[in-house]
């Protein structure tokens, strides 16, 4: 019962701001505040804009859909008597084929983007585009902040027609089973982390970047998402039993990891507010 209040409590306290927020935006036509208000209208240096794709692509790192399938995936050969070597290989070609497969992602979603930002400006509704990635933002980012302090499963997990399968290929040692299944993890938590790469493409857009430099920003992007499998494997090379990579590291700070996750999709809805623009 307590905890029944606790979550009716927590869910009307933040449906009652995202409302708020949004019913004022509404009543303002979004124009309460404009970019040029703020004199942010001017290029952003080199420095900004690397922070912002830095503080994106570390924002987006935190989300628990992969690390939570590696640690399962290390724990699993570990508990089936697989060598520490064996699991170690099997660590970085899951990292590898996540990197390669999300890189991939990340063009199909720029190519997207770039397809309906056309017609936006084409069609004089850029302004409601930017609406409706901002709304959803500061939805996705208040759900996930609802989740994390009631400790609940998110809704922005791995889908559950898609347990079954990835429960089989836990259960085979194989590099193709682990290339199988970094590749179908990656895509089908792709609502865990699409928000971020859509933001970070919507981003692009605005400061112009043509496409050899969009190529080397993902690249860039997806070097720092990959970075807490990296530390897991260094862990793993140092001797850190798979165990307690799992229970230790990832269960404990998961709810915190979904919290960041939170703030930074909120952080993101208002940086694509105040610089995103027509190119």
């Amino acid at each position: 019962m307590v905890a029944r209040n606790k979550e009716k409590i927590v869910t009307i306290f933040l449906v009652a701001i995202l409302s708020a927020l949004l019913i004022f935006l509404i009543l303002t036509n979004f124009n309460f505040l404009k970019i040029e208000d703020l004199e942010l209208s001017r290029d952003l240096s080199p420095i900004q804009f690397i922070t912002i794709v830095t503080l994106l692509s570390l924002a987006d790192s935190v989300n628990p859909c992969v690390i939570s399938l590696l640690t399962v995936m290390i724990a699993t050969l570990a508990s089936m008597s697989v060598s520490r070597k064996d699991i170690i290989i099997r660590a970085i070609v899951f990292t590898l084929v996540v990197f390669v497969t999300y890189f991939s992602l990340g063009l199909l979603i720029y190519f997207g983007y770039s397809f309906f930002y056309s017609i936006s400006v084409a069609s004089n509704v850029f302004h409601y585009l930017k609406i409706f990635l901002v709304s959803v933002l500061l939805i996705a980012g208040f759900i996930n902040i609802r989740d994390a302090i009631l400790g609940k499963k998110s809704i922005f997990s791995v889908p559950e027609f898609t347990k079954g399968a990835i429960k089989k290929l836990l259960t085979y040692t194989s590099l193709l089973a682990t290339i199988l299944l970094a590749a179908t993890v990656t895509l089908v938590e792709l609502p865990c982390t699409g928000l971020f790469y859509l933001g970070l493409i919507s981003f692009l857009h605005s400061v112009q970047q043509n496409f050899f430099s969009t190529l080397l920003i993902l690249f860039y992007y997806n070097v720092l998402f990959i970075l807490p499998e990296i530390l897991i494997i260094l862990l793993l090379v140092r001797g850190l039993e798979p165990k307690v990579i799992r229970e230790k590291i990832y269960k404990k700070h998961r709810r915190l990891m979904r919290f960041l996750v939170g703030l930074s999709l909120i952080g993101l809805a208002a940086v694509i507010w105040f610089f995103l623009r027509v190119g």
